[in-house]
Parts: structure tokens; sequence; C-alpha cells
């Protein structure tokens, strides 16, 4: 396994399956409108990688880097590509890329008051098993608490709060996010 990304703009050859992806992997009201997604590209702290096995395009993942910190935004494995370790692949190969980078990312709120409680349970498990521990952090965002797994430690809140506002610019106060 050769794993290796290429950065996504409107002429990407694997745009529309991008889309496409983004779309069917997450719920609705966990996504941000894609338009905001491509247009945040132009930043050079926001990465948005097609991820590649040689030549095969396998997914997805979309990055905000600021100072340390790396948030692991949007990451997704197409269907037909999932189960064959691309994710963990994929997850070694950003931290490979970014060696001096905090990572984090936002998994739905493990309780088994939710009627995917396995799939999440499962989720964490697959984080662990690739260098990610629960931080005892959670993250509220438009409506829906997370649950935070990182690499290194806690996230600093008043850091994210800055990165978000960096990211987000005149969105920030149309999206409430924070952690706690």
């Amino acid at each position: 396994m050769q794993i290796h990304f290429k950065e996504i703009t409107k002429k990407s050859k694997y745009y529309k399956k991008v889309k496409e992806l983004y779309k069917t992997a997450f719920p609705k009201e966990e996504k941000i409108p894609f338009f905001i997604m491509i247009s945040k590209i132009k930043k050079d702290n926001v990465k948005f990688y097609s991820i590649f096995d040689s030549s095969s395009w396998v997914g997805f993942v979309y990055l905000i880097n600021y100072k340390d910190l790396s948030y692991v935004f949007y990451f997704a494995i197409s269907d037909d590509s999932r189960g064959k370790g691309y994710g963990g692949a994929t997850l070694k190969a950003l931290r490979e890329a970014y060696p001096s980078s905090q990572f984090f990312l936002a998994i739905e709120e493990i309780d088994s008051k939710y009627d995917n409680y396995h799939q999440r349970v499962s989720r964490k498990a697959f984080y662990e098993k690739n260098g990610f521990q629960l931080l005892n952090q959670k993250m509220y965002e438009s409506g829906v608490v997370y649950d935070l797994m990182g690499t290194d430690g806690k996230v600093d809140a008043d850091l994210f709060d800055i990165m978000l506002k960096d990211y987000l610019g005149v969105f920030y106060k149309l999206i409430k996010t924070y952690i706690f």
C-alpha cells in the first residue's frame, strides 16, 4: 500500500467523487455546506486531499491546521475501499506528513441512547487502534455533541476557537462550535 495525497480543487479529476462521498458519508446535521469547504481551500492552513493508493482513488481527508494543531474535520474512505486498511494507512501517512502536529478529530458522542451506538463504538475503536485517544473533552457544533479524540493530549479550547475563527471568517457567528 502506497498512500499519497493530491489537493482537491474544482478542476480535480476526482472532485465529483469527493463531493458525492461527502454527501453520503456524513449525516446532514454533521455537514457544513460543501461550497464553504471549497471556498476555504485557498487558505494556506486548509488542506483538502484526495487519498490515493498508487493511482487508485480511495477517499478524502479535510484538514484545518493552526500552529501545532491539525483538526481532521472530515475523513472518509469510499465504500468499495473500506475494510482494506486504507483508513489506518491514511492516518499514519498524515502523521508522517505533519510530524509536529497534534492531531484531533470529533466523533459522534459515545452513548447507548443513540440508535447507532455500536457503530459509534466501532469508530472509536478504529481511531484508538490508529493512535488516537479519547480526550475526555466534548465539542458542541450546531446542535450536535461530539467526543474528541487526539494524538497528543487535550486540545486547548481557546486555541481551537482561534483556529475556527480564522477558518470560518464571516461564517464564524453562524456556526456555534465550542469545546467543553
